[in-house]
């Protein structure tokens, strides 16, 4: 196995414990008071927080402060983008990318249900037949955010398991 890869198969166990919650969890956030857009608790600091037990706190922070690869006179531009990056990008990229895909589907489904109703409620009659469409079309959308739920979840634990790969890596 390449060496770039050994540090993140030890984590290849947790990819599940990451996926599970966030698929299981984007059906039942249209239950009222059950909403789910969050990322799981531990999934963006865990790749930090092995990555401070295999280096050492002090070179693991050396190493988000000075990249090892960049030349002297890059570090005034590189020492602080490499640490918006790390600490705040990472995980704020995750929680936007899970949050804008279930306002998306949650959208969806609202412009359909609800286009129903007032189709359904319209006073002209040629209008009622469509309200049925509508439906059919929110059921076929929840069919599909069902699917959707199952693909952000797979690539959220991808990109995590991608992040805590690059945290351990000895080039970072």
């Amino acid at each position: 196995m390449p060496r770039a890869i050994r540090p993140a198969a030890a984590f290849a166990p947790a990819a599940p414990r990451v996926a599970v919650p966030l698929a299981a969890g984007r059906p039942t956030g249209r239950v009222p008071g059950i909403a789910n857009t969050r990322p799981p608790a531990g999934a963006p600091g865990s790749g930090r927080a092995e990555a401070g037990r295999r280096h050492g706190l002090r070179a693991f922070v050396k190493r988000i402060v000075r990249p090892p690869a960049a030349p002297a006179w890059l570090l005034p531009l590189m020492t602080p983008l490499e640490v918006i990056e790390y600490l705040v990008l990472r995980p704020f990229t995750l929680s936007v990318r899970l949050f804008a895909d279930t306002f998306a589907g949650h959208f969806i489904l609202m412009v359909f249900a609800l286009g129903g109703c007032v189709l359904y409620g319209s006073s002209t009659l040629l209008y009622r037949p469509l309200s049925l469409l509508s439906w059919a079309m929110a059921i076929a959308a929840a069919f599909l955010e069902l699917l959707v739920a199952v693909l952000q979840a797979y690539v959220f634990a991808m990109l995590n398991s991608f992040y805590i790969q690059t945290s351990l890596s000895d080039e970072h």
